[in-house]
């Protein structure tokens, strides 16, 4: 589950007017921080004020709720967090700095045994997100040690077949785990995005047409080849019971 949503939730019994100037500033006064002690203190407001409803919001007020939520959390992250989120930079230094593929496979060996730890930590999907940039260049740098394919940027598509379809080539394409379920909590960050209201929107399983699955198929298959030292779900399975 996402962090956001646990700040949602939390306010989800308001029945306040929504002044989006204030959560705007709010957001803002926490993305200034530069301390930990900073980020507790704008918190404190942002988590008191009264955040729209979305059990009735419409769409435009879902996204912009999403939007702002997603951007406060990212940036609260990134000081509760920031030992997490500076060991993948570490751990991305280190392993481009390798000359070796044994030396590359020791630094991915503490990356494994980091996820492992981190299994049932809501918190994990969030860090990963936050260490974007490290987690590639990571992958990156192993890739070319182990005779891997560096991957390319690319726009991921808006619709449901074609966006695990991408996913499926990303995850395919790495050559970690940490890269693949990177990959794998994009996606259902994004779905938790866009299909926002089971009863007003279709729910995942009645979306996964024939391609889609056999994309789900394709991305657990190269998930699990990358899952040997530490075999475990994707979040799509194991979210929403998406299976092979």
């Amino acid at each position: 589950m996402r962090l956001a949503w646990l700040v949602l939730l939390a306010a989800c019994s308001s029945s306040r007017a929504t002044d989006w100037p204030k959560l705007e500033e709010a957001v803002e006064a926490i993305c200034k921080c530069t301390s930990k002690d900073c980020v507790a203190r704008e918190s404190h407001e942002w988590f008191s004020l009264p955040w729209p409803d979305l059990r009735f919001a419409d769409r435009k007020t879902h996204d912009r709720t999403i939007a702002l939520s997603d951007r406060g959390t990212l940036c609260m992250l990134r000081w509760n967090m920031k030992e997490d989120i500076d060991m993948f930079a570490a751990w991305a230094k280190r392993t481009c700095a390798c000359t070796d593929a044994a030396c590359a496979n020791a630094v991915d060996d503490e990356i494994v045994m980091w996820r492992k730890k981190m299994e049932h930590e809501i918190v994990t999907g969030n860090i990963l997100g936050a260490a974007r940039d490290a987690v590639i260049q990571h992958d990156a740098c192993f890739a070319k040690l182990s005779g891997g394919a560096r991957q390319a940027a690319s726009t991921l598509p808006s619709t449901m077949v074609e966006r695990i379809a991408a996913t499926a080539d990303l995850i395919c394409a790495c050559s970690t785990l940490v890269c693949a379920d990177l990959h794998d909590e994009e996606l259902v960050t994004w779905i938790e995005s866009r299909y926002y209201r089971p009863e007003s929107d279709p729910t995942t399983g009645m979306v996964l047409s024939g391609p889609a699955k056999a994309s789900n198929t394709r991305l657990l298959k190269c998930h699990a080849g990358l899952s040997t030292r530490w075999p475990h779900k994707t979040r799509l399975e194991g979210a929403y019971g998406i299976g092979p």
